[in-house]
């Protein structure tokens, strides 16, 4: 759980990293609005008129204006989820605001839409987002547009969140649309769920692990486009934005190549957060013109040496695919033709 609390405060900052048009009229809707799975997730909703799919995250963006969706699933009750969007202070340091909250009723079942304001590198956003679970799971829609551009969009981007619905009885393949694959090894399992185009790898392929001596090996990319002018640097202070991961110490990157991306590796140690103790903490970072991909491995210190070399391997495993997986096509019972 605490790794996907990390990964909501991530996201919903990382959403304020699009590029952004002042001024862009919002499209009008060519076609009657129509339900559409976010693929590799069990949600549906109505897309907002001239939003596409994303290659980099579960959602849809209207790159040219800086807005998007973003939906998440997660394990874990959905009171524990959304208990820091009520509490000014934790908001605070996200440099985010509760503008208000409401309770609505999707398919029958209650959820809650919250309105959010964050400030990110000097641009003010509005944010609406809806949260909807139970005691075991919970899904987050997470819509996120300019301040300035709060008349063209926020009501589009309301609605389009109200349209959700949430299949949970539904298969989904967990790399469905994934641009990459990293090949499991050592024991590792790739667990059926995964964090936007995160997948996470653990030894029984259930997250999240049951102990720091459990290891733990994540792969994904970054969710906006951006140049990065110093690899190294930003690797090395990527280290130390492990969420959960404190004390680190001296972190040395040393260069990679890797499916033809240049990158670093890095080998630390530290202290989770939790329970305070020692951890190992691999990382490679591996850059594509404005995309980065970021592996990391973490392991209880004292079985550093069973799992490091299985973490290497793992990460030089990594291969970008030309087409991404899809979801099986649902196979429909033939007609008996009758003569």
């Amino acid at each position: 759980m605490k790794l996907s609390l990390a990964i909501v405060w991530l996201l919903l900052f990382a959403l304020c990293g699009f590029a952004q048009t002042s001024g862009v009229a919002p499209p009008q809707q060519q076609s009657p609005p129509k339900l559409v799975r976010v693929e590799g997730t069990k949600v549906s909703l109505v897309p907002p008129p001239g939003f596409v799919p994303s290659k980099q995250f579960t959602g849809y963006e209207l790159a040219a204006t800086g807005a998007s969706i973003i939906v998440l699933e997660l394990s874990g009750p959905i009171a524990q989820v959304t208990a820091g969007f009520n509490d000014p202070a934790q908001l605070s340091r996200k440099a985010m605001q509760l503008l208000g909250r409401e309770t609505v009723t999707l398919n029958g079942a209650p959820a809650t839409l919250f309105h959010l304001a964050q400030t990110a590198n000097g641009t003010e956003y509005l944010k609406w987002m809806l949260a909807l679970g139970d005691a075991n799971a919970t899904v987050l829609v997470a819509a996120n547009f300019p301040r300035q551009l709060e008349q063209q969009y926020s009501r589009v981007l309301r609605d389009s969140l109200l349209s959700t619905r949430w299949d949970q009885s539904r298969k989904v393949v967990v790399d469905e649309g994934v641009p990459f694959s990293v090949e499991a090894q050592g024991g590792l399992k790739l667990a059926q769920q995964r964090l936007l185009n995160t997948l996470l790898y653990t030894v029984d392929g259930i997250v999240p692990a049951q102990s720091v001596e459990q290891p733990l090996f994540v792969a994904g990319m970054s969710i906006s486009q951006q140049l990065i002018l110093n690899p190294k640097e930003f690797s090395e202070r990527r280290v130390f934005a492990t969420e959960s991961v404190v004390s680190i110490g001296v972190v040395d990157a040393q260069p990679v190549m890797i499916d033809g991306l240049s990158g670093y590796e890095i080998v630390t140690q530290g202290k989770d957060r939790a329970t305070g103790q020692p951890v190992t903490l691999y990382q490679v970072t591996l850059f594509d013109e404005t995309i980065y991909y970021v592996m990391q491995g973490l392991i209880g210190g004292r079985r550093a040496t069973d799992y490091l070399g299985t973490f290497r391997a793992m990460a030089r495993s990594f291969k970008r695919r030309a087409t991404p997986v899809q979801e099986p096509p649902v196979k429909r019972p033939q007609r008996v033709k009758r003569h």
